[in-house]
């Protein structure tokens, strides 16, 4: 066992080149592990990102192939993930507790909230509204809101449409929890309850990201809550607050808190300890989707694990997809997944920030990319393969600024998807279009995954490099294509993708046939 608090480890595992993180940002990184890396992080001494602006824009980003722009809407950054409901695009806002000047100005967080678009002209996306942000709901000041999930729902306390929102505080005195909106009407959203649980008051925190699980006359929010089981555990051991928590929403003006998952409450597993070589891990929900009363939990390195949610009230493990120790995909950082091949595959996609293995590991070199996994027999996942990208194993000093992990995929036309592309955002790389099965069939897991020059790699969308509007991730002056979502959706019979950038907003394109 490791005797270090949560932080430390985290911090430690991460091999600097050379620049030292600060203790705001240390302090921070609770919140933030959206961004924080494994191992290798570049942290920069004034308390900006892991952005390595070294090399400034001399290097040459991919183009973008295969693809036509349609539209594009900059409401100002941070940026974070898009979804699409009808007519309409949401997406949320990023931000960061770093107080560099010591003032209590927090100049990273902005609190942007979800920003509502009307995309009815694909072309022309318009600003129509914007609701969970700082100026209009001065409760919720202090906060950013990464992950909004949009369905209809039907129950006999309510039937329209219902966003279901992330809350994390990047003020120390930011509320932090998840809420949920009516969006029946996308132009006049009305916030139906905010929950902030007695867990969240006392610390840093909040629902990371989360998800909305409609049944016939019910609905279901789960919430990803990072660490929120070693942060709470009381100190005699008897007392677990798991990271993923099941709320009934059938009644969205009163949430009832009906069902709780995690490594340490239901399997033993302390979430910060050493896998079996010694090497430090940190095991928590990241993220997560549920298909079919199927909950798949992205639990960073303790990697997917599927839970039967037919019961709400009582989640039971299913299987797990692990991280290995050595080779491919041994850096753990399970950030997000999604289902292909109609619910028999599922598609990882970890978010690993710098090449680096950890001190004192057998782990590859390899910045995060996808991993393929058979789960036809649920009970017995078998990985089949992944695809890399051609900088996925470059060094980072030949790589221009940026980051270059994979971040979060998508396959047409929904959960589970099945028309064998998979859209991957992939922050300096924007958006890459892979076809699963060559990726697959051009995979040897024994000597390497092929990288992107084969033919999986079908179509790329990458934005225009843009500036950090506030300066986080990279000094001004310095731009960068920085994509952190993508979202599939159909409109008016025409297939569309949607993309957000932190830097420079909401893009809208569709592959050229």
């Amino acid at each position: 066992m490791v005797d270090r608090t949560v932080v430390v480890p985290l911090i430690d595992r991460a091999r600097s080149r050379g620049l030292t993180a600060p203790l705001a940002l240390l302090t921070a990184l609770v919140m933030i592990l959206a961004l924080l890396p494994t191992a290798g992080a570049v942290a920069h001494p004034d308390g900006k990102g892991d952005l390595d602006t070294s090399n400034g824009n001399d290097g040459q980003y991919s183009e973008s192939f295969g693809v036509n722009v349609l539209g594009h809407a900059e409401p100002g950054g941070f940026n974070a993930d898009v979804v699409a409901h009808g007519e309409h695009a949401y997406m949320g806002s990023w931000g960061n507790a770093v107080d560099p000047a010591g003032d209590g100005s927090y100049p990273f967080c902005p609190s942007l909230g979800v920003r509502v678009f009307d995309i009815s002209d694909t072309g022309n996306p318009e600003h129509v509204s914007t609701f969970a942000d700082g100026a209009s709901e001065p409760r919720l000041r202090g906060t950013w809101t990464e992950k909004v999930i949009v369905a209809d729902v039907d129950t006999r306390h309510f039937t329209g449409t219902l966003a279901a929102v992330s809350v994390q505080n990047c003020e120390p005195n930011g509320p932090r929890g998840w809420g949920v909106w009516d969006v029946t009407d996308p132009e006049n959203p009305e916030r139906l309850h905010f929950r902030q649980t007695e867990a969240e008051v006392r610390t840093r925190g909040g629902s990371h990201e989360i998800w909305l699980e409609v049944r016939e006359h019910s609905a279901f929010v789960y919430t990803a809550e990072i660490l929120r089981e070693q942060r709470q555990a009381h100190p005699r051991g008897k007392r677990f607050e798991p990271d993923m928590q099941i709320w009934d929403v059938s009644n969205p003006r009163g949430p009832r808190n009906v069902g709780s998952w995690g490594v340490w409450q239901d399997e033993g597993i302390e979430p910060v300890s050493p896998d079996e070589d010694g090497v430090a891990r940190t095991r928590f929900v990241h993220s997560l989707i549920v298909s079919d009363q199927v909950a798949y939990l992205s639990y960073w390195d303790r990697g997917t694990v599927l839970l039967d949610v037919s019961d709400p009230s009582n989640p039971t493990k299913i299987s797990s997809v692990e991280v290995p120790t050595e080779g491919l995909w041994s850096r753990g950082s399970m950030h997000s997944s999604w289902l292909a091949d109609g619910g028999d595959l599922l598609i990882e996609a970890p978010e690993v920030f710098d090449p680096n293995p950890a001190p004192g590991s057998n782990q590859e070199f390899a910045f995060g990319y996808p991993r393929f996994t058979d789960i036809s027999d649920p009970d017995d996942p078998q990985v089949l393969g992944g695809f890399e990208m051609d900088t996925t194993r470059l060094d980072p000093g030949d790589l221009p600024a940026g980051f270059w992990t994979a971040h979060d995929p998508k396959v047409r036309p929904g959960l589970p998807g099945d028309d064998g592309l998979t859209y991957v955002s992939w922050y300096a790389e924007g958006v890459a279009i892979v076809d699963i099965d060559a990726a697959i069939a051009a995979s040897d897991p024994d000597a390497g995954i092929t990288a992107g020059e084969d033919d999986a790699l079908v179509a790329q969308f990458v934005p225009e490099p843009a500036e950090d509007p506030f300066a986080f991730f990279g000094p001004p002056g310095v731009a960068f294509p920085h994509v952190w979502g993508v979202f599939l959706h159909e409109i008016d019979g025409q297939e569309i993708a949607l993309a957000s950038d932190i830097n420079s907003g909401l893009w809208v394109f569709q592959l050229d046939e």
